[in-house]
């Protein structure tokens, strides 16, 4: 499977290709809702990945394990998009954060974990109080990017 990995700190602009492993495979989980309405089936994606810590990709999250404080490390949500390349593209997109980074290694690597909208926007449901559930302003997981349609 041939496929590129585009981060951003924004939801729609500002994305960035970041370095990948060669021959780096895309695994994936994907659990099935389903409903009778037809247009409610919903099929969230997830996966974790290593990618190679290289100066490209410690320049896309700004930090560098060597030189940078703790206090810096990269904590904040990212929004990705992979473009999975075929008989035709497919661009898959959503949440990702950085789960470790391993540099003293004869491989250093950033461990991310990627989420398609809908997986984020189930475990943020599952996180949130009945008040939040009611009270759309006051929770963080109802921002309009859930509100928008996603294909895969």
């Amino acid at each position: 499977m041939i496929f590129k990995l585009e981060v951003s700190t924004q939801p729609t602009t500002g994305f960035e290709t970041v370095d990948l492993f060669p021959n780096q495979q895309l695994n994936y989980d994907i659990d099935f809702y389903d409903s009778l309405d037809v247009n409610k089936v919903a099929v969230p994606f997830s996966t974790d990945m290593r990618i190679p810590l290289t100066d490209i990709n410690i320049s896309v999250f700004g930090y560098n394990p060597f030189t940078s404080a703790v206090a810096d490390y990269p904590k904040e949500d990212y929004y990705f998009k992979i473009s999975v390349y075929g008989s035709a593209t497919t661009t898959l997109q959503g949440m990702m954060n950085i789960r470790s980074i391993e540099y003293l290694s004869n491989e250093p690597y950033i461990e991310i974990l990627l989420k398609d909208f809908v997986s984020k926007y189930i475990s943020d449901l599952k996180e949130a109080t009945l008040a939040e559930v009611y009270d759309s302003y006051a929770s963080s997981w109802t921002s309009t990017i859930y509100r928008q349609n996603r294909t895969m």
